[in-house]
Protein backbone atom coordinates (compact mmCIF):
# COMPACT_ATOMS: atom_id res chain seq x y z
CA UNK A 1 0.00 0.00 0.00
CA UNK A 2 1.50 3.23 -0.68
CA UNK A 3 3.21 5.34 2.17
CA UNK A 4 1.93 8.82 3.21
CA UNK A 5 4.10 11.28 1.90
CA UNK A 6 4.49 14.12 4.27
CA UNK A 7 6.25 18.40 3.92
CA UNK A 8 9.34 18.24 5.12
CA UNK A 9 8.98 21.78 6.65
CA UNK A 10 8.30 22.53 9.67
CA UNK A 11 5.46 24.46 9.31
CA UNK A 12 4.78 27.81 10.90
CA UNK A 13 2.96 30.34 13.14
CA UNK A 14 1.19 32.42 10.15
CA UNK A 15 -0.98 34.98 12.18
CA UNK A 16 -1.00 36.06 15.98
CA UNK A 17 -4.33 36.04 17.17
CA UNK A 18 -5.34 38.22 20.34
CA UNK A 19 -5.45 35.64 23.13
CA UNK A 20 -6.11 36.37 26.64
CA UNK A 21 -3.57 35.66 28.22
CA UNK A 22 -3.96 32.20 30.68
CA UNK A 23 -5.87 32.98 33.61
CA UNK A 24 -6.90 36.21 32.00
CA UNK A 25 -10.45 34.61 31.21
CA UNK A 26 -12.20 31.23 30.97
CA UNK A 27 -10.76 30.26 27.90
CA UNK A 28 -7.27 31.24 26.57
CA UNK A 29 -7.40 31.73 22.85
CA UNK A 30 -3.71 31.16 21.84
CA UNK A 31 -2.41 32.00 17.96
CA UNK A 32 -3.24 31.11 14.86
CA UNK A 33 -0.94 27.72 13.99
CA UNK A 34 0.12 25.72 11.45
CA UNK A 35 1.06 22.68 12.92
CA UNK A 36 3.58 20.02 11.78
CA UNK A 37 2.15 17.14 10.29
CA UNK A 38 4.47 14.76 12.44
CA UNK A 39 2.74 15.66 15.23
CA UNK A 40 -0.61 14.65 13.93
CA UNK A 41 0.90 11.19 13.03
CA UNK A 42 2.11 10.69 16.54
CA UNK A 43 -1.75 10.85 17.91
CA UNK A 44 -3.99 7.69 18.21
CA UNK A 45 -6.07 8.55 15.19
CA UNK A 46 -8.45 5.56 13.64
CA UNK A 47 -7.89 7.95 9.91
CA UNK A 48 -4.22 7.12 9.87
CA UNK A 49 -4.69 3.40 9.48
CA UNK A 50 -8.38 3.97 7.54
CA UNK A 51 -6.51 6.15 5.07
CA UNK A 52 -2.20 5.28 4.76
CA UNK A 53 -2.85 6.22 0.81
CA UNK A 54 -4.14 9.33 1.20
CA UNK A 55 -1.83 12.54 1.15
CA UNK A 56 -1.70 14.27 4.30
CA UNK A 57 -1.96 18.42 2.93
CA UNK A 58 -2.42 20.60 5.86
CA UNK A 59 -2.69 20.10 9.69
CA UNK A 60 -3.81 23.73 11.61
CA UNK A 61 -5.20 24.12 15.05
CA UNK A 62 -7.50 26.28 16.10
CA UNK A 63 -7.34 28.78 18.27
CA UNK A 64 -9.03 27.45 20.98
CA UNK A 65 -8.50 26.77 24.72
CA UNK A 66 -11.04 24.32 26.81
CA UNK A 67 -10.66 22.45 30.17
CA UNK A 68 -13.41 20.06 28.63
CA UNK A 69 -11.98 16.77 27.58
CA UNK A 70 -15.26 15.63 26.14
CA UNK A 71 -15.76 19.23 23.73
CA UNK A 72 -15.74 17.73 20.28
CA UNK A 73 -19.39 16.83 19.82
CA UNK A 74 -20.25 20.57 21.05
CA UNK A 75 -17.81 22.33 18.70
CA UNK A 76 -18.56 20.19 15.81
CA UNK A 77 -22.58 21.16 16.37
CA UNK A 78 -21.24 24.81 16.30
CA UNK A 79 -19.27 24.49 13.52
CA UNK A 80 -22.79 22.72 11.56
CA UNK A 81 -24.51 25.66 12.44
CA UNK A 82 -21.84 28.02 11.07
CA UNK A 83 -21.71 26.04 7.95
CA UNK A 84 -21.65 28.15 4.57
CA UNK A 85 -21.71 31.73 6.53
CA UNK A 86 -17.96 31.83 5.46
CA UNK A 87 -19.05 31.81 1.81
CA UNK A 88 -21.37 34.96 2.32
CA UNK A 89 -21.05 37.89 1.97
CA UNK A 90 -18.21 40.62 -0.31
CA UNK A 91 -15.09 38.97 1.69
CA UNK A 92 -11.77 37.43 -0.51
CA UNK A 93 -12.97 33.69 1.53
CA UNK A 94 -16.63 34.69 0.11
CA UNK A 95 -15.75 35.12 -3.33
CA UNK A 96 -13.05 32.31 -3.36
CA UNK A 97 -15.69 30.05 -2.57
CA UNK A 98 -18.48 31.61 -4.82
CA UNK A 99 -15.75 31.30 -7.53
CA UNK A 100 -15.14 27.91 -7.06
CA UNK A 101 -18.59 27.08 -7.07
CA UNK A 102 -19.19 28.77 -10.53
CA UNK A 103 -16.02 26.81 -12.02
CA UNK A 104 -17.08 23.87 -10.54
CA UNK A 105 -20.28 24.22 -12.28
CA UNK A 106 -19.31 25.35 -15.59
CA UNK A 107 -17.01 22.88 -15.87
CA UNK A 108 -18.90 20.09 -14.35
CA UNK A 109 -16.78 19.21 -11.36
CA UNK A 110 -19.22 18.35 -9.06
CA UNK A 111 -21.98 16.80 -10.46
CA UNK A 112 -23.26 14.42 -8.23
CA UNK A 113 -21.91 11.18 -9.69
CA UNK A 114 -20.85 8.06 -7.64
CA UNK A 115 -16.80 8.03 -8.47
CA UNK A 116 -14.47 5.66 -6.99
CA UNK A 117 -11.41 6.79 -5.07
CA UNK A 118 -8.48 7.47 -6.90
CA UNK A 119 -6.31 3.71 -7.54
CA UNK A 120 -8.94 1.68 -5.33
CA UNK A 121 -12.52 0.41 -5.90
CA UNK A 122 -14.29 1.40 -3.03
CA UNK A 123 -16.71 4.84 -3.40
CA UNK A 124 -16.27 6.08 0.32
CA UNK A 125 -13.70 5.84 2.96
CA UNK A 126 -17.06 3.95 5.38
CA UNK A 127 -16.44 0.60 2.96
CA UNK A 128 -13.43 0.19 4.75
CA UNK A 129 -14.92 0.26 7.78
CA UNK A 130 -16.79 -2.57 9.72
CA UNK A 131 -20.25 -1.44 10.24
CA UNK A 132 -20.52 -1.09 13.69
CA UNK A 133 -18.05 1.97 13.48
CA UNK A 134 -19.46 3.78 10.41
CA UNK A 135 -20.53 7.60 11.55
CA UNK A 136 -24.63 7.68 12.53
CA UNK A 137 -24.68 11.22 11.08
CA UNK A 138 -26.92 11.67 9.02
CA UNK A 139 -26.91 13.69 5.26
CA UNK A 140 -24.27 15.77 4.02
CA UNK A 141 -23.01 19.08 5.17
CA UNK A 142 -23.91 22.29 3.46
CA UNK A 143 -20.77 22.16 1.42
CA UNK A 144 -21.21 18.81 0.87
CA UNK A 145 -19.09 16.59 3.02
CA UNK A 146 -20.18 13.12 4.02
CA UNK A 147 -19.77 11.67 7.42
CA UNK A 148 -17.21 8.55 7.98
CA UNK A 149 -16.99 7.65 11.58
CA UNK A 150 -17.43 9.92 15.10
CA UNK A 151 -15.27 9.03 17.85
CA UNK A 152 -15.34 10.80 21.44
CA UNK A 153 -12.20 12.63 20.21
CA UNK A 154 -12.04 12.32 16.72
CA UNK A 155 -14.37 12.97 13.39
CA UNK A 156 -13.76 12.64 9.75
CA UNK A 157 -16.05 13.31 6.79
CA UNK A 158 -15.18 13.55 2.99
CA UNK A 159 -16.52 14.51 -0.23
CA UNK A 160 -15.27 13.76 -3.71
CA UNK A 161 -15.54 15.62 -6.86
CA UNK A 162 -13.62 15.78 -10.27
CA UNK A 163 -10.08 16.63 -9.03
CA UNK A 164 -10.34 15.17 -5.38
CA UNK A 165 -10.92 12.41 -3.18
CA UNK A 166 -10.60 14.99 0.12
CA UNK A 167 -10.77 13.98 3.64
CA UNK A 168 -11.76 16.76 6.71
CA UNK A 169 -10.39 15.05 9.70
CA UNK A 170 -11.05 17.13 13.15
CA UNK A 171 -9.43 15.82 16.54
CA UNK A 172 -9.72 17.05 20.26
CA UNK A 173 -6.09 16.96 21.51
CA UNK A 174 -4.87 16.76 24.91
CA UNK A 175 -2.33 19.60 24.97
CA UNK A 176 -0.78 18.21 28.10
CA UNK A 177 -1.25 20.87 30.29
CA UNK A 178 -4.90 20.66 31.60
CA UNK A 179 -6.44 22.03 28.32
CA UNK A 180 -7.87 20.45 24.94
CA UNK A 181 -8.00 22.24 21.60
CA UNK A 182 -9.59 20.82 18.01
CA UNK A 183 -7.22 20.44 15.14
CA UNK A 184 -7.85 20.43 11.63
CA UNK A 185 -6.17 18.17 9.04
CA UNK A 186 -6.65 17.98 5.42
CA UNK A 187 -5.95 14.49 3.55
CA UNK A 188 -6.51 14.39 -0.29
CA UNK A 189 -5.90 11.95 -3.23
CA UNK A 190 -5.78 13.68 -6.35
CA UNK A 191 -7.72 12.66 -9.92
CA UNK A 192 -4.49 12.43 -12.07
CA UNK A 193 -3.00 15.69 -13.39
CA UNK A 194 -6.32 17.66 -13.12
CA UNK A 195 -6.50 17.24 -9.34
CA UNK A 196 -2.58 17.76 -9.19
CA UNK A 197 -2.32 20.70 -10.66
CA UNK A 198 -5.83 22.04 -9.11
CA UNK A 199 -4.23 21.07 -5.37
CA UNK A 200 -0.89 23.17 -6.12
CA UNK A 201 -3.00 26.20 -7.55
CA UNK A 202 -5.09 26.46 -4.81
CA UNK A 203 -2.40 25.85 -1.90
CA UNK A 204 -1.48 29.50 -1.60
CA UNK A 205 -5.32 30.82 -1.09
CA UNK A 206 -5.66 27.57 1.64
CA UNK A 207 -3.16 28.57 3.54
CA UNK A 208 -3.13 32.49 3.60
CA UNK A 209 -6.71 33.20 2.91
CA UNK A 210 -9.30 30.66 3.64
CA UNK A 211 -7.65 28.66 6.87
CA UNK A 212 -6.91 31.48 8.93
CA UNK A 213 -10.44 33.38 8.18
CA UNK A 214 -11.78 29.53 8.72
CA UNK A 215 -10.12 29.92 12.18
CA UNK A 216 -11.14 33.39 12.99
CA UNK A 217 -14.46 32.44 11.95
CA UNK A 218 -14.63 29.37 14.39
CA UNK A 219 -13.08 30.91 17.36
CA UNK A 220 -15.74 33.87 17.54
CA UNK A 221 -18.31 31.45 17.13
CA UNK A 222 -17.18 29.36 19.84
CA UNK A 223 -16.75 32.35 22.58
CA UNK A 224 -20.12 33.37 21.38
CA UNK A 225 -21.26 29.85 22.64
CA UNK A 226 -19.25 30.28 25.56
CA UNK A 227 -20.80 32.95 26.67
CA UNK A 228 -24.21 31.93 26.33
CA UNK A 229 -22.94 28.53 28.04
CA UNK A 230 -23.14 26.24 25.16
CA UNK A 231 -19.31 24.86 25.30
CA UNK A 232 -20.27 22.98 28.30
Amino acid sequence: MPVLRLSKVRAPAVMAGRGRPPGGGPCFQPPLMRIDPSEHLRGPWRVRALAPDFLLLDVWEYPIRTKDADGLAGFIEIGRGQEGSLAQGGGLTARLFRFRRWLGKRLGWDHPVERSIPGCAEKSLRERLPEDERATLAGESNLGFRPVYSKRTENLREISNATVHALIHLAWVDKRDGTFAPQLAVYAKPRGLLGRVYLALIAPFRHFVVYPALMRHMRAAWEQAERQGRTR
